[in-house]
């Protein structure tokens, strides 16, 4: 009897603990995903969504590439002015992510073929890649010589003092996550206006540097970086697989958000680097944003599916001549999925035509933020992994769910849930918010008082190869071209990229 007791205080508290940390909040997105559309698209620039004038592609690379040439698997894209003035996208790819990815599995073969940069003209891309798609050229004799790896997860561009840019790209190379440093320009022999070479001038590699995930930049010297775990699957030992697993499965505030500065010496020598935490204690930080008056800092948080804002103040230089950041919370907004990127719509231009929602609703000072990410963590663990997941719950199953699960979560009925890895490549949605939340007629903040939602779509798809889905969605990135809105939408496991834009 005394056994009995015990067993069921334990009970007790598991449930309580479960009810009340991020395993039991996400318990339900595991088991029962959401129902989503084959495709449903609005742009943030367009009031009310404007559908009717809108069209998508899913753009390819040439058929003639081979599999490892191939424009396949992105995770990261960005809004890239060219010099010319001209609106594009920079998209970062790996068709080896499948054999190696270093946050979510497996760690098979590194060295089986490299990722790379793209870029991507939104408004004259095909679907056949024969017209608004070029790969960057990357100038980098360690990788030519196959000395090193190129696995590029989060990139990011600045105008650079000589009136070029500087593009930043996180590296999970075999032995080790690095930040790799490049000058971006035109090609100086190729007369395409998206034929860019990128020259390889650093590696910054730091203790401090366990697994960068996403950059912000703040200067061609100066970037903040997501730091996703504290445990990474690198540990190739069954510690620390499980440390990363619970570390994942529990959402343990142990990531951050660190703030790099560099400098590049004229000799061949290493970059000097300077690292301190700026905010800490986040579940799975993943990607990040910064505003272009460098006061607001915005970061995903994975596990706990929610966007932390982030007011950021700024001391004067030091004696290394070092900014110091400081980074207070202000604002946190749950989302429907666990989010991976983020970005911030630019300004829409003067000459825009089109009819823009954030201009009309929001004031000068705010923000409109774009995030994306997965409805389905086992339906995008299937297609990574390459295996089937399939989930019944016995009938007697549902009295401990309805124990366990979180106040007024729906009740469970007998089900069965397969996730099958070639049928599917995940879910997509991406979402805006802005920030500040939009006011109403009256002045008052909009939803506040029915608890609306703070966060509105712009990207569904179920993922479904047989209807033609896209999934696994990881960006959103939006602009403007030539008086037309667009936006590009990668996904982690599929061929290609979606561009959603006005019709000319």
């Amino acid at each position: 009897m005394a056994l009995l007791r015990y067993l069921g205080i334990l009970a007790i508290l598991v449930g309580v603990l479960i009810r009340t940390t991020t395993v039991g909040q996400n318990l339900a997105t595991y088991l029962r995903p959401p129902e989503l559309p084959v495709h449903y698209a609005r742009l943030p620039h367009l009031a009310g969504g404007a559908e009717a004038s809108l069209e998508d592609v899913t753009v390819h690379s040439s058929a003639s590439l081979s599999p490892a040439e191939r424009l396949a698997y992105c995770e990261d894209t960005t809004h890239f002015t060219a010099a010319d003035g001209r609106e594009l996208a920079l998209l970062s790819c790996d068709p080896n992510r499948k054999e190696w990815n270093t946050v979510m599995g497996p760690l098979k073969d590194a060295r089986a073929r490299n990722g790379a940069v793209w870029v991507l003209d939104p408004l004259a891309a095909t679907s056949d890649g024969s017209a608004g798609l070029v790969k960057v050229k990357l100038e980098w004799e360690a990788l030519q010589r196959g000395e090193v790896q190129f696995h590029p997860l989060g990139v990011e561009t600045v105008r650079s003092d000589s009136g070029g840019d500087r593009l930043f790209a996180v590296n999970h190379g075999e032995q080790l996550s690095t930040i790799e440093v490049f000058s971006l320009a035109r090609c100086r022999k190729d007369d395409s206006p998206l034929a860019y070479c990128a020259k390889h001038l650093a590696t910054l590699s730091h203790p401090s540097l366990i697994a960068p995930n996403s950059i912000a930049p703040v200067s061609p010297t100066s970037f903040f970086v997501t730091q996703d775990h504290r445990f990474t699957r690198r540990a190739r030992s069954l510690l620390g697989t499980v440390t990363n697993m619970v570390e994942t499965i529990f959402g343990l505030p142990l990531a951050r958000v660190d703030y790099v500065e560099f400098s590049l010496p004229a000799s061949l020598a290493p970059p000097v680097i300077h690292i301190e935490p700026v905010a800490t204690s986040i579940p799975f930080a993943n990607g990040v944003a910064l505003s272009a008056a460098h006061d607001k800092l915005v970061v995903a948080s994975t596990t706990r599916r929610e966007l932390r804002f982030y007011d950021l103040t700024w001391s004067s230089h030091d004696a290394r001549d070092v900014r110091h950041p400081t980074a207070q919370l202000s604002r946190v907004v749950p989302l429907p999925f666990f989010v991976d990127n983020v970005s911030i719509l630019p300004r829409a231009p003067s000459s825009s035509s089109s009819s823009s929602s954030a201009a009309a609703s929001s004031t000068p000072t705010s923000l409109t933020v774009l995030a994306a990410g997965h409805p389905s963590y086992p339906a995008l663990l299937a297609t990574a992994h390459q295996k089937d997941w399939s989930f019944r719950l016995p009938g007697g199953f549902n009295r401990w769910a309805e124990l366990f699960s979180p106040p007024g979560a729906e009740k469970l009925e007998p089900w069965h849930v397969t996730f099958r890895h070639d049928e599917q490549r995940g879910m997509s949605w991406a979402v805006a918010v802005t920030d500040p939340m939009p006011l109403d007629e009256t002045g008052a903040v909009e939803g506040e008082e029915t608890g609306g939602q703070e966060w509105e779509t712009l990207f569904q798809s179920n993922g479904r190869i047989a209807d033609g889905g896209f999934g696994g969605s990881t960006t959103a990135v939006a602009g403007w071209s030539k008086g037309r809105a667009w936006m590009v939408v990668p996904g982690l496991y599929e061929e290609g990229v979606k561009v959603v834009r006005e019709r000319a």
